[in-house]
This record gives C-alpha cells, sequence and structure tokens, in this order.
C-alpha cells in the first residue's frame, strides 16, 4: 500500500460558516464543512471515489512531495 501525504489548505468563510478545505494544484480535492474534521473526512471521501479515475491516479502520481507551509505577512493588506 502507497501513502502519499498531501497539503491541505483550510479557510473558514464568515459568509457561510464553514471551513473550505482544499489540496493546492488537484483540482478535484476541494469540500467545505462544518468542521475541519468533516472536510478532511470528505476529502478522504473524495479521493475513494476517484481512485478508481486513471486521470486522476495520473495526476496525483505526477504531485510533488510536500515540504513544508509557509506563510508571506503582507505589508498594509
Amino acid at each position: 500500500m502507497m501513502f502519499k501525504n498531501l497539503p491541505v489548505n483550510v479557510f473558514y468563510s464568515d459568509e457561510t460558516n464553514q471551513y473550505i478545505a482544499f489540496v493546492p494544484g488537484l483540482s478535484w480535492m476541494q469540500t467545505q464543512a462544518k468542521t475541519i474534521d468533516e472536510a478532511m473526512k470528505n476529502l478522504q471521501e473524495i479521493y475513494d471515489m476517484l481512485k478508481e479515475d486513471e486521470d486522476f491516479m495520473k495526476e496525483l502520481e505526477h504531485y510533488g512531495r510536500f515540504i513544508g507551509f509557509y506563510s508571506l505577512n503582507l505589508k498594509n493588506a
């Protein structure tokens, strides 16, 4: 069994009162939910549905190795 760690960006939307979670660069891997745990579960379910899709697996195969997360603090933003 192969494991791949993917970075997941999570934002909270005050407009919808939900967490928005997505894997950068994998447009098919995005969801929203009332909790972060639920959003992560949704992403796993999306993967489980898509793992039989040849195009998705090719995209995942070429996805780079996650190194870390950096934050850019914008001045005067």
